[in-house]
């Protein structure tokens, strides 16, 4: 029997999505989930000093991006917001070379020249960084387009339009936000993300220097509980972007090992190679 995807349960971060066959399903994120999940993603940052933070959905390519970027320079709030660039089209050496650079801003160089190139990197890094945030992002687009407000930026997948920035509330609520290049210092004065101690990004530097193969494989899994978790990288805390009940399952296609764990793989989208990534040891096979 060769599996696809059936009603699962996300965590108390996300909520149930209405099943459907295949695996262009879609999964509806609460604020939480998503703001949870930027966090685990691998963001640049615009202001390493900064006592707050604030996160901000982009693409290298972006016009609107690029004019908030310059917003954020030219105002220097004490707000770092941390660029999570998906839809890179291309090489993912620019975003290398940010993520590995000591600049207080990893940002101003992805924009001057995204094509750039990262030789110390292996081309499978190259493929590895764009599509850590690119599975997360696009698998929440849905639910960043019902959660957003304000307007201007760029079309993206799903319904949003790039730039958009997340953040938790001085209120504890937690907001998508359009065209913050026109309201900086009103989403800075208002953001309650702290920036200390900020989320181990040090978890995906050894992902991207080792950059481990994929070896192919084809057997079904099913997982042993509830709640079995699929992830965006093979990293125990990277962004989590599905859950399974128990007995439900994949076709899995790939199989790695990375930090000291075994991975299995399944096609994130019915076309291209990106993938979500599960632990062997939460699922058994027959």
């Amino acid at each position: 029997m060769i599996l696809t995807r059936r009603s699962f349960t996300l965590s108390a971060l996300a909520t149930l999505a209405l099943p459907k066959a295949g695996l262009a399903q879609v999964t509806t994120f609460r604020p939480e989930a998503i703001l949870f999940n930027l966090e685990r993603s691998i963001w640049l940052s615009t202001n390493r000093k900064a006592t707050k933070a604030a996160y901000v959905v982009a693409a290298p390519w972006c016009p609107f991006c690029h004019q908030l970027h310059e917003v954020i320079l030219a105002t220097r709030p004490d707000v770092d917001f941390r660029f999570v660039f998906m839809g890179q089209n291309g090489p993912g050496g620019a975003l290398a070379n940010a993520f590995f650079s000591d600049a207080d801003d990893q940002v101003g160089p992805v924009f001057a020249d995204p094509r750039a190139r990262n030789a110390a990197l292996s081309p499978r890094a190259d493929v590895l960084i764009d599509e850590v945030n690119t599975v997360a992002g696009h698998l929440m687009a849905d639910s960043f387009a019902a959660v957003s407000t304000g307007a201007g930026g760029t079309s993206a997948v799903g319904g949003f339009a790039y730039p958009l920035t997340v953040q938790r509330e001085t209120d504890r609520s937690i907001t998508a936000n359009l065209g913050a290049w026109m309201m900086l210092e009103e989403l800075a004065a208002r953001t309650a993300v702290e920036t200390a101690p900020p989320p181990p990004q040090a978890r995906y530097a050894d992902l991207l220097r080792l950059a481990p193969e994929l070896k192919p494989y084809s057997r079904n899994h099913f997982a042993k509980a509830n709640g079995v978790r699929l992830f965006a990288a093979p990293v125990p805390d990277a962004a989590e972007v599905e859950w399974l009940e128990e007995g439900q399952g994949y076709k899995m296609i790939g199989t790695l090992t990375f930090g000291g764990a075994d991975w299995l793989a399944v096609r994130a989208f019915t076309s291209g190679d990106a993938m979500k990534w599960a632990r062997a040891e939460d699922f058994f096979t027959q």
